[in-house]
């Protein structure tokens, strides 16, 4: 049934073949229907005998010279034939100058490109080797090899698809047999007819050997996409030639084949066969023309079914059609929406293959001073300044980028007119796997961020030389005061020597301690400064924990008594005992602490716990903390505490005394040992400073069957200090009222110039010396070394503890807001 269907459709098809041929014939033959061209240009290439090729005086000659003068003389209407180049002539039909193209394959790639006519000719291409190359026998075989093909022919195609990229691209056949001749192409890709034609005409047909047939490609015309109509006038005209006039050509230009006498003898046989097959098939189409008769019926309904199939599908590609269309569309406005973006970003932006500019932003140009768009194609080494510069943005560079790594520097880059400008590039690659995908560049102008930078290093230059100025001033000044200083105590330590009377020892342990506390303030400020310039260095050694808090207990120990305070110690019972560090920095820490806690308050007790913070194999991390029962800070205050000459109270009616470097050296030094500070307080109830240092283990540990009565374990409370022997009140006999009367206004005198913060108050004793030693009692030697140190509160309390104890009222007249420090 299927075979009778599709003999009825070849009748028909012939039929119809026919019926065209009469019409055809029937027309005058030099008139054009009505909107042909006045000419049809054909191009081909000049390179393809017997089809086209250039004749000794560069005239076209061949078989499709031949053939396209019949068609002119069957259609009246004039072809204009130029043999060119296979590269020219494809460019030509694309872009308008040509209509027809000959001798061109029909392959998936060009479908997008062309519409075809239907193949008129089946062209075998084969690989072609130097005799001394042996083995090719397929495609496969040909990895490693450099083969010679045409430019834009479909061997580059194909033999790209299998993995050979090893490509010679030529402009023409002639120009790669010429190549082959020389040897500098011993393997090359081409169709059979002109490769035959070419190495017998250069006597090399012995040299090359034909090693395999890569493909059979069908030889088609082709026109522009979209210029079917073209098209269809060329294949219109090419039915009016004859199938006898054709083979004509053929022979003209192909040749005959010679029929010797063995060809003639298997020619009789082949005739004979065809003869009993002839009648063979005579009687069974007799027997088939019943079948046909019976089931020409169904091959019309199979007929009317494929058409509307055709019709089907002709709806189905007009809604491709459509569909390609809009997603062309919407892909064009996607494409434009990105160069938007990518012209208006505030970096330049490049992509750069080979270290050619490939593409690059509106920016880009502007930051570089060149005209939109002239950018592209030049290579990177118009931004750079010389050579040096260019190669530190080579090969190194790149070696990064491939392993997928961000790569960023700033480097100065010249501008079109020669101008230099500071620039920070950023690339990345687009596929680190794939480096012929490029790589992405953002440059940025930083020419104003380099030269405030410039600025900064000549500022800090000038502010480490003010630096070194001060601290050198520093030095010869703590030379210039450390020396009278050192005298006057001296000299103060001589006199007393010397028997001097109770006033006058008096008078000399002023100035002696006045002098030392002078001194004290000098070192702080001293000190502050070298760690300040980076110059105080510590100096390390071994040292007694247990025996240096001992020392410090000593230090505080009058002073806690003097105002009546509770001194409770504690070590942690795992801290080893000798470590390595400055015992000198870590007592100065301790005296600031302490001292700070003593001044502070006015009763309750202070304490001082050392603990194991952390250890490892380097050492261990110290912490210490001081706690009293004082006035306590409030957050506020608080932020202030560790900056250098700043104090919590920083007016003039302050009540406590200090330079306000004392918390801030404790910070340095701390720092200056790998630790920090730290405090925690609240008004009215207390504060605890802390301080942690980075300190060695002693090799060698003290072993002691008694542990030191400070250490405890870690959650035991800490030891209660007993206190030290302290006198009673005074007793003498009774005052009389005027006595008294006199008493009070003396006593009261002083609580007023404490109060003022008065520093002459020390004339003030003097003049009053034997009262007040006789009236304050065990309170007097305190109260004056308070007064020594500036701490006109504590001097207060002790002034009011002693007035009390002896029922004298004060009248002074005193502020009763609290201040603190």
């Amino acid at each position: 049934m299927i075979a009778t269907r599709m003999i009825a459709l070849r009748v028909t098809r012939r039929r119809g073949l026919l019926l065209g041929v009469l019409l055809a014939l029937c027309l005058p033959t030099g008139l054009a229907p009505a909107g042909e061209p006045d000419a049809l240009r054909v191009v081909g290439d000049k390179n393809y005998p017997p089809y086209l090729f250039l004749d000794p005086d560069g005239e076209p000659r061949g078989y499709l010279v031949d053939l396209w003068q019949l068609w002119e003389q069957k259609t009246g209407i004039p072809v204009a034939l130029h043999a060119t180049t296979w590269g020219e002539a494809q460019r030509r039909v694309l872009s308008g100058e040509a209509d027809v193209i000959e001798n061109i394959f029909h392959t998936p790639a060009r479908e997008a490109l062309y519409d075809f006519s239907a193949p008129y000719a089946t062209l075998p291409t084969a690989i072609y080797a130097h005799e001394s190359i042996q083995g090719l026998r397929d495609i496969d075989s040909l990895r490693g090899l450099r083969v010679g093909v045409l430019e834009g022919d479909v061997c580059v195609e194909h033999l790209q698809q299998h993995g050979i990229d090893d490509l010679n691209l030529l402009p023409s056949y002639r120009a790669l047999i010429q190549e082959a001749l020389r040897e500098d192409v011993k393997v090359f890709c081409m169709d059979e007819a002109p490769a035959n034609y070419y190495l017998y005409a250069a006597g090399a047909h012995k040299r090359f050997r034909r090693a395999f047939e890569l493909y059979q490609g069908q030889s088609s015309r082709a026109v522009r996409k979209g210029k079917r109509d073209s098209l269809r006038l060329v294949e219109r005209g090419m039915a009016q030639i004859s199938d006898s006039e054709r083979a004509a050509l053929r022979r003209q230009w192909m040749g005959q084949p010679i029929i010797d006498g063995q060809v003639a003898r298997h020619l009789g046989w082949v005739i004979l066969v065809l003869v009993l097959a002839g009648a063979l098939l005579l009687f069974w189409t007799r027997l088939l023309r019943r079948q046909v008769r019976s089931k020409t019926r169904e091959l019309q309904q199979a007929l009317e079914e494929v058409r509307q199939a055709q019709r089907q599908s002709d709806l189905a590609r007009d809604h491709l059609e459509q569909e390609v269309t809009d997603r062309t569309a919407a892909l064009a406005a996607a494409v434009e929406e990105q160069q938007i973006i990518f012209d208006t970003a505030t970096s330049g932006i490049a992509l750069i293959k080979d270290r050619v500019l490939q593409r690059c932003n509106r920016r880009l140009h502007e930051l570089f001073g060149w005209p939109p768009g002239s950018m592209v194609g030049q290579p990177t080494t118009i931004w750079y300044p010389d050579e040096a510069a260019n190669i530190a943005g080579g090969e190194s560079v790149y070696a990064h980028i491939w392993k997928g790594e961000s790569h960023q520097r700033e480097q100065q880059l010249v501008r079109r007119d020669g101008s230099l400008f500071w620039a920070r590039l950023t690339g990345n690659a687009i596929d680190c796997t794939r480096p012929e995908k490029g790589t992405v560049w953002i440059i940025d102008d930083i020419s104003a961020e380099h030269a405030t930078l410039e600025r900064m290093r000549e500022a800090k230059a000038l502010a480490e030389e003010a630096a070194r100025a001060k601290s050198d001033f520093l030095a010869n000044m703590s030379h210039e005061i450390r020396t009278p200083m050192n005298t006057i105590i001296g000299m103060t330590h001589l006199a007393l020597q010397a028997d001097p009377s109770a006033r006058q020892r008096d008078y000399l342990n002023q100035i002696r301690d006045a002098g030392q506390h002078l001194l004290d303030i000098v070192n702080g400020i001293l000190d502050f400064t070298e760690i300040d310039a980076g110059k105080l260095k510590l100096v390390p050694g071994e040292f007694d924990l247990d025996q240096l808090l001992e020392d410090l207990v000593q230090q505080i120990t009058r002073p806690c008594e003097a105002k009546g305070l509770r001194l409770q110690v504690m070590i942690e019972a795992a801290l080893p005992r000798r470590l390595i560090g400055d015992p000198a920095r870590l007592r100065q820490i301790l005296m600031i602490y302490a001292d700070n806690a003593i001044k502070f308050t006015r009763q309750g007790q202070i304490g001082i716990d050392a603990r194991l913070a952390a250890q490892d194999e380097q050492g261990l991390l110290l912490r210490v903390a001081v706690h009293d029962t004082g006035i306590g800070i409030d957050a506020a205050q608080r932020k202030r505490l560790f900056q250098a000459f700043l104090q919590a109270d920083g007016s003039k009616s302050r009540k406590y005394g200090g330079t306000g470097l004392g918390l801030a050296l404790a910070q340095r030094l701390t720092a200056l040992m790998g630790g920090s500070v730290g405090v925690d307080s609240e008004p009215g109830v207390g504060s605890t400073f802390w301080f942690t240092a980075r300190l060695g283990i002693a090799t060698h540990q003290p072993r002691s069957t008694q542990p030191h009565p400070y250490r405890r374990p870690a959650g035991e409370a800490p030891a209660a200090l007993p206190q030290l022997p302290t006198d009673d009140v005074d007793t003498e006999a009774p005052a009389t009222p005027a006595e008294i009367a006199r008493r009070q206004a003396i006593l009261s005198g002083l609580a007023r110039r404490l109060a003022d913060d008065d520093f002459a108050v020390g004339q003030y004793i003097d003049e009053h010396h034997t009262l007040l030693t006789e009236t304050l009692g065990r309170h007097f030697r305190p109260l004056v070394n308070a007064i020594q140190h500036y701490d006109f509160h504590t001097a207060a309390e002790l002034l009011d503890r002693a007035a009390a104890e002896r029922g004298i009222p004060l009248d002074d007249q005193r502020p009763s807001s609290p201040v603190t420090d």
